[in-house]
């Protein structure tokens, strides 16, 4: 029996003692006790947000890892990899070796093991707060399963923010309807968008039309190729009892859209949130320049551009250089960066760059600069 297997043993023991939520917390990395209990302590009790995030590889031997309470959910996400002996604070390693069957055999009871404790102490942790059910996606060996591992999902699962409210699919593998990441986004168009004709590219569920319209934005239209996004995204206006005559749903490829994007006439605030890649429809590297190059039809004469980049592959830099230099920043356009919004202080990454970037640019046409400088 490997070290490691003995530790793993010798815990399984302490686990069967009636009191045993001092061992849970103690053998867990001290890094992932402070965060959550730091994320919890952030916000109301029904706020959605990451507990904790492994994604940006500030924790070692935590890359793997992300936690998010949607009230009553607690979501745990494992992404890939064995983990070996996951309760130090320095965690272990990763291993690609997924065909070394002895490996895997010596190390899958620890992964389950870890995901048994954690379970454990998030259930603990959130004494004054309902949990319904503890749900486990695990995306390992990039096989993505869900699996509920306490208790019982609701029959309707929300998003919760501010007082606005988002329906989820937690039971989907991957794509919940939801993205927690987006808050400092959201915040900053409803502080911007009040009397203002909003579009929303690549709308998904449509969650900023949702946030644009209930800070009084004049209207709003979100485009996206997914038929059931935008039914989905229909619904969660109806669930915020919005005005929908303000707001319209286009089912299309982007790049045949635009004329029926110009039919609703010129856009004080554009965002445009593509995915990294899509196959068949959108490759970031190569589409995203196409999207920027049509903007000048839809953009009225002062307008902003809220530019975001999911890819961990690709910088600020490079949505720099599509709108600075090959893209309206020519002619007549011109276009200025203005700032690099922060994401959420738990979304932290040790490389900024290979986290999500959302970048606030702003349009003026020439015309519209000379009368000013006249004024």
């Amino acid at each position: 029996m490997s070290a490691s297997q003995k530790q793993g043993q010798g815990l399984q023991e302490q686990l069967q003692q009636e009191n045993c939520f001092q061992v849970i917390k103690e053998s867990l990395p001290r890094i992932l006790v402070e965060n959550v209990s730091n994320s919890i302590d952030q916000y109301s009790a029904l706020e959605s947000r990451r507990l904790f995030h492994g994604r940006g590889a500030c924790y070692p031997g935590l890359e793997y890892l992300t936690i998010d309470w949607y009230a009553p959910v607690i979501l745990i996400t494992l992404y890939k990899g064995f983990v070996i002996n996951p309760f130090q604070d320095q965690v272990g390693i990763e291993t690609e070796k997924k065909n070394n069957s002895e490996l895997a055999k010596n190390t899958e009871p620890l992964t389950l093991l870890f995901q048994e404790i954690l379970a454990k102490f998030m259930l603990q942790y959130f004494p004054n707060q309902e949990v319904k059910a503890l749900l486990l996606q695990s995306r390992i060996n990039k096989v993505a399963e869900a699996k509920i591992i306490s208790g019982s999902l609701p029959e309707t699962c929300y998003a919760y923010e501010g007082n606005l409210n988002f329906y989820l699919d937690l039971n989907d593998k991957q794509n919940i309807g939801f993205f927690l990441d987006m808050r400092n986004a959201r915040a900053w168009l409803a502080s911007q968008c009040a009397g203002k004709k909003v579009l929303n590219l690549f709308s998904f569920t449509c969650a900023f039309s949702v946030v644009a319209l209930a800070a009084k934005a004049k209207s709003v239209v979100n485009l996206d190729m997914g038929q059931g996004v935008l039914k989905r995204g229909e619904q969660n206006h109806h669930l915020n009892h919005l005005d929908l005559r303000a707001v319209q749903f286009i089912k299309s490829d982007i790049f045949k859209a635009w004329k029926k994007l110009h039919k609703y006439g010129r856009y004080d605030i554009i965002i445009i949130d593509p995915p990294s890649f899509q196959r068949g429809s959108f490759i970031v590297e190569k589409d995203y320049l196409s999207v920027i190059k049509n903007l000048h039809k839809l953009l009225a004469p002062d307008a902003q551009i809220l530019a975001c980049l999911n890819s961990p592959f690709l910088g600020e830099d490079f949505l720099d250089k599509l709108f600075l230099e090959n893209g309206l920043n020519q002619g007549e356009h011109r276009i200025q960066k203005v700032v690099r919004l922060k994401n959420p202080e738990v979304f932290c990454d040790a490389n900024p760059d290979s986290g999500l970037k959302v970048v606030l640019y702003q349009y003026q046409r020439t015309q519209l600069l000379v009368s000013q400088a006249q004024s």
